[in-house]
């Protein structure tokens, strides 16, 4: 009875755009829960996800996700396609330096087809792909940060963590950090972190695809970092 009246809500969230009750998960509530596939507007306000799977495969396509607190798309180890999508304002209203607020977020060898999506507003980073296990196909989205910002240091796309995949095609924009220079630490003792276009962290950069990808208004195009580098700020 209770998966019925969740089908049905679902339903009816992807026809007509309404709010939906925020369902608790492991990691945190979500606005639908493995639900094979998502089309449509989910108004995920109040709730921490949008889209969460971690027991079923999904397909997210021509669907508008927006107002979760911390991540627009979740996909915890399931293989999950999203194309032709938008996934907007995922964060703190108003935006804070709080470290969430992902547009889209692979992980726990989480594996699937990012294409053709829009991903904008988001609070810490566009698309993320962590984990050794996870991969993904990362191609032809348009990612979109806050532009230069002082309380945040945001990443479009970010691989990380032995992840590994394929980043391809994309326009990245808009993520620069302005918090505290270089300068602003030699003076005040402040942490430089440094916001980029393609994050690569704790990867072999060798083994992922990188090629054909534009980048603009970004702190830094592409930036390879390792774990022992986190003390000059990321």
């Amino acid at each position: 009875m209770t998966r019925t009246l969740l089908m049905l809500a679902v339903s009816f969230l992807v026809a007509g755009g309404s709010v939906m009750a925020c369902t608790p998960t492991t990691d945190g509530t979500a606005a639908i829960v493995d639900q094979p596939t998502v089309t449509g507007v989910v108004d995920a306000t109040g709730c921490d996800i949008g889209v969460y799977y971690s027991s079923v495969n999904g397909t997210i396509y021509h669907a508008e996700i927006f107002g979760a607190r911390k991540y627009g798309v979740f996909n915890k180890g399931m293989s999950v396609t999203i194309t032709n999508s938008s996934v907007h304002n995922i964060g703190d209203m108003p935006f804070s330096g709080n470290q969430y607020g992902v547009g889209i977020y692979y992980r726990g060898g989480a594996i699937g087809l990012i294409d053709s999506n829009v991903v904008s507003f988001y609070q810490k980073g566009g698309i993320v792909v962590d984990g050794i296990g996870s991969s993904a196909i990362i191609t032809n989205n348009t990612v979109t940060g806050l532009g230069p910002v002082n309380f945040i240091a945001q990443n479009g796309i970010q691989v990380s963590r032995g992840a590994t995949g394929t980043v391809s095609g994309n326009t990245i924009s808009g993520n620069a950090y302005t918090g505290c220079s270089h300068q602003d630490a030699a003076k005040t003792g402040c942490i430089p972190y440094v916001s980029a276009g393609l994050l690569l962290y704790d990867v072999d950069a060798n083994a992922i695809d990188k090629s054909h990808n534009t980048y603009r208004d970004d702190q830094f195009n592409m930036l390879l970092l390792t774990s022992a580098s986190l003390h000059s700020g990321i």
